[in-house]
């Protein structure tokens, strides 16, 4: 993608580089410039997640994800494993996830592909955004700590 300032570069670079360089607000700004840009969209809202805080949130909340359809395998580098990979494996149907259980389920894309992190992430939202509009989640957040 373009991205004014610089180089192209992959939209997960946008933001970064829009708070590095623009400051707080920074990276929302320059990402609704070029979501607008690039797809002709513009962006009413934005929402940043850090993962530390999703880990603290699902700790606090709990929920469960909307069905897998097929059973989930995942890895992430390990060097102390004899094939270098820690696998993460989850069930088809309902899982209840905590937050660490959230984190790898949001992040984990070694055996899979972007995309595939990318539509998990998005059902990951869904699900605690129902879980928040459905529960004193929200209330109970200050209460749990950080990871």
């Amino acid at each position: 993608m373009d991205i004014p300032g610089r180089d192209p570069g992959r939209i997960n670079e946008v933001d970064f580089y829009g708070e590095k360089t623009m400051g707080p607000g920074g990276g929302a700004k320059l990402l609704a410039q070029v979501v607008e840009a690039e797809l002709g969209h513009s962006t009413q809202h934005y929402a940043r997640i850090q993962m530390d805080g999703l880990v603290a949130v699902g700790g606090c909340a709990g929920w469960r994800d909307r069905p897998l359809d097929c059973p989930l395998t995942e890895a992430t580098p390990d060097d102390k494993s004899p094939d270098g990979l820690k696998y993460w494996d989850l069930p088809a149907g309902d899982n209840l996830l905590d937050g660490a259980a959230a984190k790898k389920f949001a992040t984990y894309r070694y055996l899979s592909s972007d995309f595939s992190r990318v539509a998990r992430q998005q059902q990951l939202i869904w699900a605690i955004r129902n879980k928040a509009l459905s529960a004193d989640v929200v209330a109970r957040i200050p209460s749990c700590g950080r990871p």
